[in-house]
């Protein structure tokens, strides 16, 4: 073994440059074992540069991640340089390797190199999702676009707390342009306006939803992916892979779905858009199915019907949970007795505020209050 290679055969500047962050996220949240993670790496990696592969044959190239080939192991020799290198970063937007084109014997033309460009992009793009997914596997992992820019992605993940727990290069940088900064109090709402689909707490599969950007209104669809269920194995297999399988791609082809629609599709993007403007402005007055209806000149009955297709859940139902999430808000940020928060929040009393409060998040308003407290002074002695 030659001195600038680690105990597991790879380049020691190949290992380095996976993240401390990265090992404790995956031990804590996918019980993947510290020293398996390259080889987790590889072997997520491995139907993505299989697929370019057979595709390249034909161009006498060859697809490896920077530093091994991405399928047996073995080091690329330093005397080969790539015909180009597309980035792969790790799962807080950081560097962490590349995927690089190789050719033994036939030099790069003109029209080829714009053409493997075009094929190795994408399987970069699609080896950091699903890096990025294993990492977070045992949370909510959202994939979202704007509907009028399908190629401008972004990747994060929160937990059941509304919580963003970790976000892609895409979903950082917009952050920053929102002056905000990832932390472990940084709420979803930073990003979107609440939406009942990132509450839904028993599903498995991949969840479709309408999101609203929280600085203007902009609409965007997205994919939600719920935690894996077998979160604590200790070691990924086939249905692990599976789960953790890229979505981005699937974006550009939901944001061509049309917004509006007969009423049998459900509501338009407009009328939702709407609704829920209108439920956040007036939480804590009475909201009753009439009221909503008439915002988009619809009768009781066929508004119902439309806001549960296009929501997944009952109008009454929505404004609940929406009262809960303005609680929580609350019950983190402020001193205010329970009275006052279910009052502010447009429940009849403190007994059910309490009752659905608890129903929601799956504790009663005042341990959830304390639990908050505990994190804060937690944090302050960190």
């Amino acid at each position: 073994m030659t001195t600038d290679q680690s105990h597991s055969g790879f380049p020691a500047s190949f290992v380095g440059n996976f993240a401390a962050a990265d090992r404790a996220e995956i031990s804590e949240n996918a019980g993947i074992h510290c020293q398996s993670r390259i080889e987790q790496l590889l072997q997520s990696a491995h139907e993505d540069i299989s697929r370019l592969n057979e595709i390249l044959r034909t161009q006498r190239c060859t697809a490896i991640l920077c530093g091994t080939d991405g399928v047996t192991g073995r080091v690329r020799p330093p005397s080969v340089a790539p015909m180009l290198s597309s980035p792969i970063f790790d799962a807080e937007g950081r560097a962490l390797t590349s995927l690089d084109i190789i050719s033994a014997d036939v030099p790069s033309s003109a029209c080829s190199v714009p053409l493997l460009r075009a094929l190795a992009e994408p399987a970069a793009r699609a080896i950091t999702e699903r890096w990025f997914r294993l990492v977070h596997r045992g949370h909510f992992v959202v994939a979202a676009t704007p509907r009028n820019a399908p190629r401008a992605s972004i990747l994060f993940a929160t937990d059941r707390d509304q919580r963003i727990v970790g976000a892609d290069r895409q979903a950082r940088r917009l952050l920053q342009q929102r002056g905000k900064q990832m932390g472990p109090h940084l709420a979803v709402s930073a990003l979107f306006r609440a939406s009942p689909a990132l509450l839904r707490r028993r599903s498995y599969g991949d969840i479709a939803a309408a999101l609203f950007a929280s600085d203007g209104g902009e609409p965007w669809v997205a994919l939600i992916t719920p935690p894996d269920p077998g979160v604590m194995e200790s070691y990924p297999d086939a249905r692990v892979f599976l789960h953790v399988r890229p979505r981005l791609d699937a974006l550009g082809h939901l944001s061509c779905l049309p917004s509006t629609g007969p009423g049998t599709r459900g509501l338009s993007q407009r009328a939702l858009q709407r609704i829920a403007e209108h439920v956040e402005a007036h939480l804590d007055a009475a909201l009753d199915i009439e009221e909503l209806a008439a915002l988009v000149r619809m009768s009781s009955s066929h508004f119902i019907r439309s806001f549960q297709r296009s929501v997944g859940l009952t109008p009454h139902r929505y404004v609940i949970q929406n009262r809960v999430m303005r609680a929580r808000e609350l019950l983190s940020s402020t001193d205010l007795p329970l009275t006052e928060i279910a009052l502010t929040t447009g429940f009849s009393d403190q007994s059910h505020f309490s009752r659905r409060f608890h129903e929601v998040v799956g504790i009663p308003p005042g341990a959830f209050r304390g639990t908050m407290e505990g994190e804060r002074r937690n944090a302050h002695f960190i």
